[in-house]
């Protein structure tokens, strides 16, 4: 309100919203309105919503078209839209022993296996001495033990050093000791 006019000012609303994904259930999404209005109305994945804030679980990955249209006290409306990419969290998990000794079980040394969301882009591994035992790419991801002349690598630590690609697309560098038990 001005002093000097008695009138009230406007503000349109924008009728901006957020989507946070939860950290447990990458299915289930917080949607959450970014201002206060007189009312609400969402389409999300064939369905509508008249909150202002909500939760909502999707049944599978994927793109899904969001729409918010706000109405404000005097009946105008805004409209924002997004496409949310649905996709699983990415989590390395690097197994510290692995045991190539002829049972079937643990038998490779395999990252994307026991990963979630994560691509192996390359996999070096070291013997102690840092002579390269083995070195895998995109397509050859797994070590089953075995140096590069045929022979079984002998127990013992060994480092790997990990290049790997998140399902965000996020890529980095890591490296880790692990044990290989026969």
């Amino acid at each position: 309100t001005s002093a000097a006019s008695g009138t009230t000012e406007y503000a349109p609303l924008k009728g901006t919203f957020s989507a946070t994904q939860d950290a447990f259930d990458y299915l289930s999404y917080r949607f959450n309105a970014d201002e206060e209005a007189h009312a609400y109305f969402w389409e999300l994945d064939g369905k509508t919503f008249t909150e202002a804030a909500f939760d909502y679980e999707f049944e599978q990955s994927g793109e899904y078209d969001v729409e918010l249209t706000v109405t404000d006290r005097i009946g105008k409306l805004s409209k924002q839209s997004m496409t949310l990419l649905v996709r699983e969290k990415s989590e390395l998990v690097i197994p510290n022993i692995f045991t190539p000794n002829g049972d079937d079980k643990n038998a490779s040394f395999d990252v994307e296996r026991a990963s979630t969301g994560i691509e192996v882009v390359n996999i070096l591994i070291f013997n102690m001495s840092g002579e390269l035992v083995f070195e895998g790419n995109e397509l050859r991801k797994s070590w089953d033990g075995m140096l590069p002349n045929g022979d079984r690598a002998p127990e013992g630590k060994y480092t790997v050093q990990l290049r790997v690609k998140e399902s965000g697309g996020k890529e980095y560098n890591t490296s880790e000791l692990i044990t290989l038990r026969r």
